[in-house]
């Protein structure tokens, strides 16, 4: 119960409340996978690799069941932009246009899935060698997931009223603020306490 609270004190403090529809509407059907997350991320600090399966099982799932693009189109993707970001200052018009596309959403989408696996199976196998090691690790996972809302609403992952209510949201993204604030609230600020 203690570590519920830390974690609701924390999501509060980074706004991850929710808006799940209004007040009559039916709850949102979710993934298995999402519901695991969501639950796992109550759990803290004492579940941190219960934790991380559930993210690792989450990314999973979800990469499968979301839109990519044709492997070829993700390489010219890739390509692009090592190419451009060294240009980025000079050329911002050039490089916005790589932030436009359902391409790059697609692309954007299941490359922070792809990072979270590879995090989160990294702190599944254990390999660090110490509370701040594994922290790194952790802030790390934490950053792949400030994807943006707009970038789901904008691949139709998910799907929100004119009053910003979610309609659909089978996959559980918002459940990501929620993530972050657990990883924050829960497994950081435990981590730092044992490595001081």
């Amino acid at each position: 119960m203690k570590s519920g609270l830390a974690l609701l004190a924390g999501c509060i403090s980074i706004g991850c409340l929710l808006t799940a529809g209004s007040a009559d509407s039916e709850p949102l059907e979710r993934t298995a996978p999402a519901e695991r997350l969501f639950n796992a991320s109550l759990a803290l600090p004492q579940e941190r690799q219960a934790f991380a399966q559930a993210i690792f099982d989450y990314c999973s799932a979800t990469a499968k069941y979301l839109p990519a693009n044709p492997k070829r189109e993700d390489e010219e993707m890739a390509k692009a932009l090592s190419t451009n970001a060294l240009h980025y200052t000079s050329a911002p018009k050039h490089f916005e246009k790589f932030f436009k596309t359902v391409r790059d959403a697609r692309y954007t989408f299941q490359k922070a899935l792809a990072e979270c696996r590879q995090l989160s199976g990294n702190i599944i196998a254990r390999a660090y060698k110490s509370h701040a090691d594994e922290a790194v690790l952790w802030v790390q996972l934490e950053n792949v997931f400030d994807q943006p809302a707009l970038t789901a609403i904008y691949l139709g992952i998910l799907r929100v009223d004119k009053n910003h209510n979610t309609v659909t949201d089978l996959h559980g993204i918002q459940y990501w603020p929620m993530v972050r604030g657990a990883i924050r609230s829960g497994v950081l600020l435990h981590l730092l306490q044992r490595a001081s």
